[in-house]
């Protein structure tokens, strides 16, 4: 009841559809409670309060109060609330307030209390089971915590390619460089450089280089 479709071709709203609305555009569905899609092609928003602005292929599945503004193929998913996508495409968000601002392919990955993570822009950068951690551009970074309490927690990787923050990590930085890894670590950094690695322990720096282990 209460549903409204304003304009275009062949767009639906079914399911539990109450208040749901869609706005413009062609082939989009809203279903449940509230869900909205203003415009675009082939958007799904099917969860309670979820809300496509435009773009191609959206989708929000299982994801309550979760917003694509726009972009191509970007999907917000699993048991996920509070997801956010501005743009891109190809990107990923489970996990309670996850958030991908622009690029290709990123994802974000968390579940019960691994969750507030943030990936601004590039490509196939991935944060999964990290909670409140970020990834602010690049290519191909990664914080992979552990799917399991206590979750890694407050990590981050600025820039750069390749580069890992992994384990049962926690306040550890990687501000830019290729193919640096932090593993298993406490308080520590890696400012840029080459082939660095930090195994095990707390409070450890290396400032740049390439291949220094510590």
């Amino acid at each position: 009841y209460f549903g409204m479709i304003v304009n275009g071709s062949q767009n639906r709203i079914g399911g539990s559809g109450a208040e749901a609305f869609i706005g413009n555009g062609s082939l989009n569905y809203a279903a449940w409670n509230r869900a909205t899609v203003v415009n675009g092609l082939q958007n799904n928003a099917t969860s309670v309060s979820s809300f496509i602005g435009n773009g191609k292929q959206n989708q929000i599945v299982n994801g309550k109060y979760s917003s694509i503004i726009n972009g191509f193929g970007n999907i917000i998913t699993g048991n996920t609330s509070y997801g956010f996508i501005a743009n891109g495409s190809a990107n990923t968000v489970q996990g309670l307030f996850g958030t991908i601002v622009n690029g290709l392919n990123n994802k974000v990955r968390g579940i019960s209390n691994s969750s507030f993570q943030f990936i601004g822009n590039g490509r196939n950068n991935k944060t999964y089971y990290s909670e409140y951690s970020s990834i602010t551009n690049g290519k191909g970074n990664s914080i992979i915590g552990i799917n399991s309490y206590p979750y890694s927690f407050a990590n981050n990787i600025s820039n750069g390619y390749n580069n890992v923050i992994s384990g049962k990590t926690y306040y550890c930085n990687i501000t830019a460089g290729k193919n640096n890894t932090i593993w298993l670590e406490k308080y520590s950094s890696i400012n840029v450089g080459r082939s660095n690695k930090i195994y095990s322990g707390f409070d450890n720096f290396i400032g740049s280089g390439v291949g220094n282990i510590l």
